[in-house]
């Protein structure tokens, strides 16, 4: 037993996790595909694993793993596709997935007919290709292979301990109309109560001892900028501490000032409603995209492959 994240919210305690393979109503355990893991360890690192060990159990690899944005990463995506296996699910909000959705055109979201009906407002998507990169640690003998062709060509210096492996994968951007109000309404209240704690520390600044210490006052706004780490870029914040003379006598008192940054809200409001699903789940003869996309967002929500996979044509 180890400690680790506690879905308990309990970090105090020990923990087991248990990771458990079972068919589709619960009732039937399947064997050698369940273990037991350390408290601490990470479910990012258990996947691959256990997409070997069903592969094992039913003698085919093309098994369909779903699961959140912290299993989908980019290196479990190049194992199981390897293996011949598919995956559907979220990838995590990088720099380079932003920017993407953000430049996404307006034009290019079609409306899901199945998915808006089950939802009871208008869902629309996105198709695409996004790009991931892999870096590999090189065994022994492939380094020796990439240093003897090094040899060949006449270069110098010692043979990479790594690769960087380079893939794509069909992805599917959803907008939903619902969560883009509830997104902008979140984002408008985290930034009045960031302003709210800015002003008030900027109305109490240069009284008492606490206030008046420079270093206490910049150790506050970086518990501030810490809290409030969702919208902290969205707003700009000055603070200039006092300037002392050669006698050590303070020659100005300190200052805060705050303001928004309307080019950075506008940006992030580009993502309101919208997250990204990821698959390499090939289409069908005859099926559209949005019939796919429809088929991406039914599978992972509803954690079923009883989903229609339309064709049309």
């Amino acid at each position: 037993m180890e400690f680790g994240y506690s879905r308990d919210h309990r970090p105090d305690r020990p923990q087991v996790n248990i990771g458990l393979a079972a068919t589709a109503d619960g009732e039937v355990v399947l064997p050698g595909g369940s273990d037991v893991h350390p408290g601490s360890t990470n479910d990012a690192t258990t996947t691959v694993a256990a997409h070997r060990q069903l592969h094992t159990l039913f003698h085919r690899s093309d098994l369909l793993v779903t699961g959140d944005r912290i299993m989908q990463s980019a290196g479990n995506m190049l194992a199981i596709a390897r293996a011949h296996g598919r995956f559907l699910g979220p990838v995590d909000w990088t720099p380079y997935l932003r920017t993407v959705v953000a430049h996404c055109p307006d034009e290019q979201f079609q409306p899901l007919p199945l998915s808006s009906q089950r939802a009871g407002h208008p869902i629309q998507a996105a198709f695409c290709h996004l790009r991931f990169r892999v870096k590999e640690k090189l065994s022994d003998q492939e380094r020796q292979q990439v240093q003897a062709r090094r040899k060949q060509q006449r270069k110098r210096g010692a043979a990479p301990k790594y690769r960087e492996t380079r893939f794509r994968v069909r992805a599917a951007i959803r907008r939903d109309t619902a969560r883009q109000a509830a997104d902008a309404a979140r984002r408008e209240r985290r930034i009045r109560d960031y302003e709210t704690r800015l002003a008030w520390l900027r109305d109490h600044l240069n009284r008492g001892p606490y206030y008046s210490d420079a270093e206490w006052v910049a150790n506050r706004l970086a518990d501030l900028a810490h809290d409030f780490k969702d919208v902290r870029t969205l707003v700009r914040v000055t603070f200039s501490k006092p300037v002392r003379t050669e006698g050590g006598q303070k020659e100005e008192a300190m200052s805060l000032t705050y303001e928004r940054q309307p080019e950075r809200i506008a940006q992030a409001a580009r993502l309101d409603g919208k997250w990204v699903l990821v698959s390499n789940q090939p289409l069908c003869p005859g099926q559209s995209q949005v019939d796919y996309m429809d088929w991406m967002l039914g599978v992972y929500t509803r954690r079923t492959l009883n989903f229609p996979m339309r064709a049309t044509g």
